[in-house]
């Protein structure tokens, strides 16, 4: 008969199985011809007919704005961000992926969204990029996703590509 201890242990370690057995959903998508993905859970929508109004003085990663039926919402370049080259739009191909966390809704460019995929939490594993590297998770890639049949996606951290911190200071400063 098994003591108390080693039933803990056996549990511990059922759930960290469970755990690494979990799948997540993800949209994939394409940036500068390397895959990407978000978890879906902070997608909105993702939108292929768009006209983008340019703003002066913006950081040059910010493409401009969009009408989002009625609602004006910041599109930026998310590949510039994560320090490729700027997009080339490409009708038919490039949309936007309009992103909410909490109140906040903005809108990613990309250069095309290739599929909605689930994977397991075992095939993803930080990198050395997404530690403190200014390439890595400080520009907005947290992980690298190794799906079971085969290739890498770069999984980005929609806090930190998004500067979500930096946008509730901003709101909060003029709301003041």
């Amino acid at each position: 008969m098994k003591n108390n201890g080693q039933k803990n242990y056996h549990k511990a370690q059922d759930r960290v199985e469970e755990e690494s057995d979990r799948r997540d959903k993800y949209m994939v998508f394409s940036l500068r011809g390397k895959l990407h993905c978000m978890l879906l859970s902070n997608i909105k929508e993702v939108v292929t007919t768009f006209k983008i109004t340019p703003l002066p003085k913006m950081e040059s990663h910010y493409h401009g704005v969009i009408n989002l039926r009625g609602q004006i919402v910041t599109v930026l370049d998310l590949g510039k961000k994560l320090n490729y080259v700027p997009i080339q739009i490409v009708e038919k191909k490039s949309c936007i992926i309009i992103i909410q966390v909490e109140d906040l809704v903005l809108g990613a460019l990309v250069d095309e969204v290739l599929s909605v995929e689930l994977f397991k939490r075992s095939e993803s594993q930080f990198s050395t990029l997404s530690g403190d590297h200014p390439s890595g998770r400080e520009k907005g890639v947290s992980r690298v996703i190794r799906p079971e049949k085969g290739g890498l996606i770069l999984q980005v951290d929609v806090e930190r590509a998004f500067d979500i911190h930096q946008i509730r200071n901003l709101k909060l400063k003029q709301s003041a």
